[in-house]
């Protein structure tokens, strides 16, 4: 039975298992308003956008621990910070399966939270291990490893 459910886990699609309580800002804010953002999120991340509204990149609690990188905080952006990031950045389609976002996730890089936007690249939402592992927990499909990784 648990692999029926993780089968239907897998097909299923990323809107059902995306979280869009994830705050959105420009490029150009400044600082106080990338921590204070970050701070209330719930998912401890804040998608960016260019001047189009389409991703541009995501700030997580590795990104944002770089802050005190910065000398000058008054005037530096959400862009100063993502430029500390070295990952590159990854997102999922809204339209795409979980299959497909779960092997993102477990690729080279190991992405815990993965961006997922619209077919135009505008930022919807985020898929996180963290959220995946409850659910997983909470339906009942006993996924393997949940707290830890999850093989597609």
């Amino acid at each position: 039975m648990a692999s029926a459910q993780f089968d239907t886990f897998l097909s299923s699609p990323v809107s059902v298992f995306a979280r869009l309580d994830v705050p959105r800002i420009p490029l150009t804010a400044k600082l106080s308003q990338v921590a204070a953002e970050y701070r209330n999120s719930l998912v401890h991340c804040v998608l960016l956008t260019n001047k189009e509204g389409k991703l541009a990149g995501l700030l997580d609690g590795n990104a944002i621990s770089h802050m005190s990188e910065i000398k000058d905080t008054d005037t530096a952006t959400a862009f100063d910070l993502l430029r500390l990031n070295s990952r590159p950045l990854v997102a999922v389609n809204v339209n795409g399966k979980m299959d497909e976002a779960l092997s993102v996730m477990n690729g080279d890089s190991r992405i815990d939270i993965l961006p997922v936007i619209t077919n135009d690249g505008s930022p919807v939402g985020v898929i996180s291990r963290t959220d995946l592992a409850f659910k997983s927990v909470a339906s009942g499909a006993n996924v393997p490893n949940a707290s830890v990784q999850f093989s597609a």
